[in-house]
C-alpha cells in the first residue's frame, strides 16, 4: 500500500510540474525583426522624462537582442510611447513631521505598429509605482530605477505579450 501511494504521489507531482510550465507566446508576426522607437511624447510637466524613458527602452531592447533598433526607414515595426502621468507624493512622515518616504508614479500609453501593413499590432497602458527614502536615495536615482523597470516591462510586453 505504501508503495502504491508513493507511486501515485510521484505521478501526481510529475503531472503538476509538467502540466504547469509557462510557455510565452509570440504575439508579433515573424517578419518583424527591426523596430524603430521615436522619442516618447511627454504629456506631463516633468521635463526630460521622455528622453530618459526612450533611452531606457532602447537600451533594454538592445540588451535583450531579439530585435534590432534601427532608423525608421529600415524598420519593420514602430513602438510609439506617450508618458501620460507622473507624480511624486510624500507618503510617510517622522515624529517631527519631516517626509521620510515618497511615492513616484508613472503612466504610459504604448502602441506597436507593423510598418509594412500599417496596422496596430497591440496597444496598452502601463502604470508603475515605486517608493524611496530621500535619506538613502535621491529623487533622480529613484526615477532612473523606475524608468528602467518600466523599460523592462515595455520589452516584456512586446516580446512575451503578457
Amino acid at each position: 500500500m505504501n508503495r502504491f501511494l508513493l507511486l501515485l504521489t510521484t505521478y501526481c507531482l510529475l503531472f503538476i510540474i509538467l502540466g504547469c510550465t509557462y510557455t510565452p507566446r509570440l504575439i508579433l508576426p515573424t517578419h518583424i525583426k527591426k523596430l524603430t522607437i521615436p522619442i516618447f511624447a511627454n504629456k506631463t510637466i516633468r521635463y526630460g522624462l521622455e528622453e530618459k524613458l526612450t533611452n531606457a527602452v532602447i537600451d533594454e531592447f538592445i540588451s535583450d537582442g531579439k530585435f534590432d533598433v534601427v532608423p525608421k526607414n529600415k524598420a519593420d515595426a514602430k513602438l510609439i510611447g506617450e508618458i501620460i502621468g507622473f507624480s511624486e507624493d510624500p507618503i510617510s512622515y517622522n515624529e517631527q513631521g519631516e517626509i521620510i518616504e515618497y511615492e513616484i508614479w508613472i503612466s504610459i500609453n504604448l502602441s506597436f505598429y507593423d510598418i509594412g501593413t500599417e496596422k496596430v499590432l497591440w496597444e496598452d497602458k502601463i502604470n508603475r509605482v515605486t517608493t524611496y527614502n530621500p535619506i538613502d536615495t535621491s529623487f533622480e536615482e529613484a526615477v532612473t530605477s523606475l524608468l528602467e523597470t518600466l523599460a523592462k516591462d515595455v520589452v516584456s510586453r512586446t516580446i512575451k505579450g503578457w
